[in-house]
């Protein structure tokens, strides 16, 4: 049987975004046990959120990166302080290097540690700056803090790890600690409201940071090999971008003449955001195989499935375990602009085909709801010996 624990949940920052794992881990974990959220100044929750939780802010702004290494200091103070009073069971850090500093630290003094993994920490790795001033200013911080994850987390009590568990051989975490899961989809939120797609346009879709090392210049070659092909095609693309990659992106459409077939609208709210995936034809997921991001359940998959899109995927370790090829999508080569174009066109052609990967993706996405998969995580976390 459950019982409820005293959580300190340490994280510097929450992006009160409704589907993201960092909001969700939170929102559900407060509903079954006494939750105290540290993090900084400006973190901010709904207010039927935080009426189930404390959030005891510090005095910095720590999403802020310069703030961020102030964090542990603060935090392990604030711990040791309030634990005097409330007695917590265990801290709970997400997998950021000054949250799990901070829980190593409090580890040390005594304390149960639950890490959460929902990324793969180097998932910067391959997105290196070229500028040596980027470079000093960013590549070798995130180096540093690399390492400061991968000495700390070995010594948690017990991993969740929402990335393939393959992933994680380097860390050194014995395979007795580590609980396995995926990320998954809010079904209340994430559901599609009727909307009719439009007969004159046949629309893909993307979601995500758009950026050349994670599928762009695939999307874009695939689309440049329809051109001409499918009448009225458009390609949706939603997300943040740096600099060079709004350079990249305009000026491959315009050497490929694609200014008529793609929409860039930078960020959205997650409610647009699912308007515009409703009224979509096909949904992308592009990124390529390498190690970062072979390994992750993004949570731009579930949700396609849970709007009853046709879904066209980079054949990765993570996707091919929720993404059936020819089932609830299709599967492509990574690097493969000619398969992604075929797929696309495959779907294009087959309405019958469509009608299938939509229903099975919809149907599917019932096993990935975040109240299963939260359940799951309280679940062990209540059978740690305290």
């Amino acid at each position: 049987m459950e019982k409820e624990i005293r959580i300190a949940y340490l994280t510097p920052h929450i992006r009160c975004d409704p589907n993201r794992t960092q909001f969700q881990r939170p929102k559900y974990l407060s509903l079954k046990n006494t939750l105290f959220i540290f993090a900084g100044k400006e973190t901010v929750l709904p207010e039927e959120i935080e009426r189930k939780l404390r959030i005891i802010r510090g005095p910095l702004k720590f999403g802020r990166l310069s703030a961020r290494p102030l964090y542990p200091i603060w935090c392990i103070y604030k711990v040791l302080t309030l634990h005097r009073k409330f007695r917590f069971d265990l801290v709970y850090s997400t997998y950021d290097c000054f949250s799990s500093a901070s829980a190593a630290i409090l580890k040390l003094i005594g304390f149960k540690w639950v890490a959460d993994i929902w990324d793969h920490p180097e998932l910067w790795k391959g997105v290196r700056e070229k500028d040596i001033k980027k470079m000093l200013l960013v590549n070798i911080p995130r180096i540093l803090a690399f390492q400061i994850v991968k000495k700390t987390l070995k010594h948690a009590d017990l991993v969740i790890s929402v990335i393939h568990p393959s992933a994680l051989a380097k860390f050194r975490i014995s395979p007795q600690k580590i609980f396995a899961v995926t990320n998954g989809v809010d079904l209340s939120i994430t559901k599609p409201k009727g909307l009719k797609r439009s007969n004159a346009e046949f629309r893909v879709f993307y979601i995500g940071f758009l950026m050349k090392e994670r599928g762009l210049d695939l999307m874009l070659h695939a689309m440049a090999m329809l051109k001409g092909k499918i009448e009225g095609l458009k390609l949706i693309l939603v997300g943040d971008a740096r600099r060079e990659d709004v350079v990249y992106l305009n000026r491959t459409i315009k050497k490929s003449g694609l200014e008529e077939l793609v929409d860039f609208h930078g960020r959205l709210s997650h409610e647009d955001v699912l308007t515009l995936m409703e009224v979509s034809d096909v949904c992308l997921f592009p990124f390529p195989r390498i190690e970062t991001v072979n390994c992750i359940y993004p949570v731009k998959i579930f949700e396609y499935m849970a709007m009853g899109k046709a879904i066209v995927a980079t054949r990765l370790k993570g996707i091919s375990e929720v993404i059936r090829d020819e089932v609830n999508g299709l599967l492509v080569g990574p690097d493969d602009p000619r398969e992604m174009a075929d797929a696309i066109f495959k779907i294009h052609e087959n309405p019958n085909l469509r009608k299938r990967l939509e229903f099975n993706a919809q149907k599917d996405a019932e096993k990935y709801d975040w109240k299963i998969i939260n359940e799951k995580i309280n679940e062990v976390i209540s059978s740690l010996e305290m």
